[in-house]
């Protein structure tokens, strides 16, 4: 399955607005991200990406800009001792779930990227989202995606990407168009975004905490590259290869939030990338099996992605601008 990847789809619309809007190229040009990846074939212990920032004198959680935890009881800075299996259980009760809403923040350089959509869990991978990025002028500028198994819409404003038809549509088996891949890869998938609590080493109990009204227990973990990927495959595995790649380090801290019916609520992970500096993403999972009603435009109303290419001369980047973010 892919990975949120809100994350996969923020960096998408990252880079094609840096590629399609000149006064926004040297912001995204910094931006380097976390990875993003796609297609769906996630194991049911396979697990995703969860950022969490320490306070020094603390150890409590820095909270983020969309769906934090609340102010909940902590308990030491380190936490207590707890079982791995915890994790490996939520992930996989999370997934038996037959949808999955979600609301994945991203902080990169100052600038917040938001996602919010609802996805089903298990292939042919079907959903709707929308995403906030910050503009050239200072506006938000908001992008729609629906995904139909493997084609996913984008309806972007005329400014960012020019097309003579309200949509876009991009067939993620398709060969890769140089300068837009990351577009192919923009789909998210619930089984990748739990991909690194299979991973998760050092799992220990923080405190009781509120995530978007819900009780929950906050835990803290070390993802342990080395030996986590020994436990993964497919989209899961390669996700977790590309970000270590990115990081150039084999542990990088984490937390969770499981709720009373041990399923996820809150992931967050903190991260140093090469080129971007520190990103913090934080996913919040709203509802679990909420309705989902994907309406996929109508065959006059899009046009495929490699004809807008072509009438942009070839290519979305001109001369400097940044290559295109691997995808988690």
């Amino acid at each position: 399955m892919r990975p949120m990847r809100t994350t996969a789809l923020l960096l998408a619309l990252l880079v094609v607005l840096a590629a399609c809007t000149g006064d926004d190229a040297e912001t995204a040009e910094d931006v380097t991200e976390t990875p993003a990846t796609e297609a769906s074939e996630a194991v049911a212990d396979d697990v995703t990406e969860t950022p969490a920032t320490e306070t020094p004198a603390t150890g409590s959680t820095t909270e983020s800009a969309t769906p934090p935890a609340e102010e909940g009881s902590e308990s030491v800075a380190e936490g207590t001792p707890a079982d791995r299996q915890v994790l490996l259980d939520a992930a996989q009760a999370s997934l038996e779930a037959d949808t999955v809403t979600s609301t994945s923040v991203q902080e990169v350089q100052g600038q917040t990227f938001t996602t919010t959509g609802t996805f089903t869990t298990t292939p042919p991978l079907r959903g709707n989202a929308t995403a906030t990025l910050p503009g050239a002028d200072g506006t938000e500028q908001s992008f729609d995606m629906v995904l139909d198994d493997t084609v996913i819409y984008y309806r972007f404003p005329s400014e960012v990407l020019p097309a003579p038809t309200e949509w876009v549509s991009v067939d993620t088996e398709a060969t890769p168009i140089p300068g837009f891949e990351a577009l192919q890869q923009g789909a998210d998938d619930p089984a990748v975004q739990f991909a690194f609590l299979s991973a998760a080493e050092d799992v220990r109990e923080v405190g009781t905490e509120q995530v978007a009204g819900v009780d929950t227990t906050h835990y803290r973990y070390t993802v342990d590259f080395s030996s986590g990927l020994e436990s993964l495959e497919g989209e899961a595995r390669e996700a977790l290869e590309q970000l270590q790649a990115q990081l150039g380090d084999d542990t990088i801290t984490a937390e969770v939030w499981i709720d009373g019916d041990d399923r996820v609520r809150q992931q967050r992970q903190t991260v140093e990338v090469q080129g971007a500096g520190e990103v913090v993403t934080t996913i919040t999972f709203d509802d679990y099996d909420a309705p989902l009603d994907v309406q996929v435009p109508a065959a006059d109303q899009v046009t495929p992605l490699e004809e807008v290419v072509q009438g942009l001369g070839g290519g979305p980047a001109p001369a400097g601008s940044p290559e295109p973010a691997a995808t988690e």
